[in-house]
């Protein structure tokens, strides 16, 4: 078995870093309007375009640096341009948690911590079935290759970037403080494919 090798084939690519300094105060962030969301499980903030406002100009152009690193340069995207969509923040409150939900009219996706109290809840992410778990046997230890979910422990000033289709949820915030995130969206824009299956996409914000 010395030449055997597994490979990740079709691996959905997640992109994790941090982003060590940020000027939004917990002020800010208390000082924003909220809405409930629907299912009472948190509160969403009234603005979707929360880094297009002032206050968080330089974590947006954090963000996009990062963002353009993983869809340029780790995933060789050489189409386009990054637009933004959406961002907003995510306010949960102890008690609060996220239901499994992805992203729809985006291609990628993120989120980035700017509060979080210890026990306030990780972030975690679950696959779509595959034909080799219409038959499940459980194994002997999960790994990134065999496990349907997988739970990201979170930090203030983590920054996790996604494809927008991959499901994720945020479990019940245990602590007796508020964690706050800023989620966002953003499409690719510009002469996008080739031949029969080019199109000219502009995104408007």
């Amino acid at each position: 078995m010395t030449n055997a090798e597994l490979i990740p084939l079709f691996s959905i690519p997640l992109f994790k870093t941090r982003i060590e300094s940020h000027s939004i105060s917990t002020d800010i962030l208390e000082s924003l309007e909220y809405r409930n969301y629907s299912d009472g499980t948190g509160q969403q903030s009234i603005s979707t375009k929360i880094l297009l406002s002032k206050p968080f100009n330089d974590l947006r152009n954090e963000i996009e640096k990062h963002l353009s690193t993983y869809v340029f340069g780790m995933l060789k995207i050489g189409q386009g341009q990054l637009a933004h969509v959406q961002s907003w923040i995510n306010k949960h409150s102890p008690g609060d948690y996220a239901p499994k939900h992805h992203h729809v009219n985006s291609c990628y996706s993120g989120v980035y911590y700017l509060h979080v109290p210890t026990g306030s809840g990780s972030i975690i992410f679950s696959k779509s079935p595959s034909n080799m778990e219409q038959i499940l046997a459980h194994p002997t230890e999960g790994n990134l290759w065999n496990s349907s979910v997988w739970d990201f422990p979170v930090r203030s000033g983590d920054l996790i970037i996604f494809p927008s289709h991959l499901t994720h949820a945020v479990p019940v915030n245990k602590s007796d403080d508020t964690r706050y995130s800023v989620a966002f969206n953003y499409f690719l824009e510009g002469v996008l494919g080739d031949n029969t299956g080019q199109i000219n996409l502009r995104i408007q914000s």
